[in-house]
């Protein structure tokens, strides 16, 4: 099964996946985890794409889009785990100070959408069209291994946060495109 394939949500309590970005971030919280011993509390943030203005991850995704010529990448059905940067901020600044935030935490919007979703709100976004494809064996020769985080994705959700009564500031997709320097 492809991880694009499996609907289940991903909270902070299942397992980590086995594909290039997952193997760094057991080796990063490993490294992380080792302050516990020492009586520290470790937050283990597991950001999604952070949306804002000013570059990141989707700046690259904004030129072909201001081009015309943006679209879904592979099939567009993988899960697409994003956040607004205000939230990552404020997540952060709330983890500084409130004991209860410890261990993993998934820094992700609770709106789940798709790559294909996400695709059209971006182009709707900088009043673009969206229709233009990525195709995976093209993404697979300029991106290697990484193209696998762009193909493949689960729905993963921010159950800690939620539990905690985390008020996000832009819990939608489409209030946080809004927000994107386009």
């Amino acid at each position: 099964m492809e991880l694009g394939d499996d609907d289940d949500h991903v909270t902070e309590a299942d397992p980590p996946g086995e594909h290039f970005l997952a193997r760094v971030c057991k080796a990063w919280e490993a490294e992380a985890s080792a302050a516990e011993a020492l009586g520290v509390r470790v937050v283990r943030m597991r950001l999604g794409l952070v949306l804002g203005p000013g570059g990141g991850a989707l700046a690259a995704m904004l030129r072909p889009f201001k081009l015309g010529l943006g679209g879904r990448l592979g099939s567009g059905q993988q899960w697409l785990s994003w956040i607004h940067r205000d939230d990552v901020v404020a997540a952060f600044a709330r983890a500084t100070v409130d004991d209860a935030l410890a261990g993993p935490v998934n820094l992700v919007a609770p709106e789940l959408v798709r790559q294909r979703e996400f695709a059209r709100a971006l182009g709707r976004a900088l009043h673009r069209p969206a229709f233009v494809p990525a195709p995976a064996f093209a993404l697979r020769a300029m991106l290697g291994e990484f193209a696998e985080y762009l193909l493949h994705g689960r729905p993963v959700v921010p159950a800690r946060l939620t539990e905690l009564g985390f008020a996000f500031a832009r819990p939608d997709l489409r209030a946080a495109l809004e927000d994107v320097d386009a």
